[in-house]
C-alpha cells in the first residue's frame, strides 16, 4: 500500500458459483462501486456506464504490473496487446476495474489472481456494460486459472482473444 490511495476492499455474493453482486471500496477516497446483477452499477450511488471503443488502438489499457506475467507465453500476449492498445497504465490494482466500469479506460488484462482478486469485478463490470472473462472469452468462475480480461466495450473481446492467443503471429506495428 505505501502510502498511494489505490488499495481497495472487494466483496462478492454469489449465487449458484456466478458473483451477483460485486463491491469494490475505496475507502481511504471514499470511492464505492457498486454492481448488482440485472440492476446496474454505481459510483458512490450515481449510475456509471463503460464508453464505447470500438476500436483497440484507441483503448488505454491498465494492469496492476508486467511483472505479474510470468511465463513466456504470458509476457508474449501482454506485449501484444499492450503494443495494440493507444495508452497503458500501471499500479491501479482493483481500482483500474471501476475506472473501466465507470468509462474513464477500456481494458484492465491482469495473470495469476485468486478467486478472492476477481469475483467481486463481475458484476461490477458486466452491470455497467463490459465485459469480464478469462483470455479465452470464457466467464470467470470458482474455477477459472486467474487470467482475467476485462473489457469496457464487449466488442473488443475477438481482437483481444485473438492478441491474447500465443500461436497467433506478431503484430505489425
Amino acid at each position: 500500500m505505501i502510502g498511494r490511495p489505490t488499495f481497495a476492499t472487494l466483496i462478492a455474493l454469489a449465487h449458484e458459483g456466478r458473483p451477483v453482486v460485486g463491491i469494490i471500496d475505496q475507502a481511504i477516497v471514499g470511492d464505492r462501486w457498486l454492481g448488482i446483477e440485472g440492476v446496474g452499477t454505481s459510483l458512490n450511488g450515481e449510475v456509471v456506464r463503460t464508453r464505447g471503443c470500438a476500436n483497440i488502438r484507441q483503448a488505454i489499457l491498465l494492469t496492476t504490473s508486467p511483472d505479474m506475467f510470468e511465463t513466456g507465453m504470458e509476457r508474449q500476449a501482454f506485449r501484444k496487446l499492450k503494443n495494440s492498445t493507444k495508452d497503458i497504465v500501471y499500479g491501479g490494482d482493483a481500482i483500474g476495474y471501476g475506472l473501466v466500469a465507470s468509462g474513464h479506460a477500456d481494458i484492465v488484462l491482469e495473470s495469476h489472481l485468486e478467486i478472492f482478486d476477481f469475483m467481486a469485478l463481475v458484476p461490477v463490470i458486466e452491470n455497467a456494460g463490459g465485459s469480464i472473462t478469462d483470455w479465452y472469452g470464457e466467464p470467470l468462475s470458482m474455477k477459472s486459472t486467474g487470467n482475467v480480461l476485462a473489457l469496457g466495450d464487449p466488442t473488443l473481446l475477438p481482437e483481444a482473444i485473438a492478441l491474447l492467443d500465443p500461436h497467433s503471429p506478431p503484430i505489425e506495428l
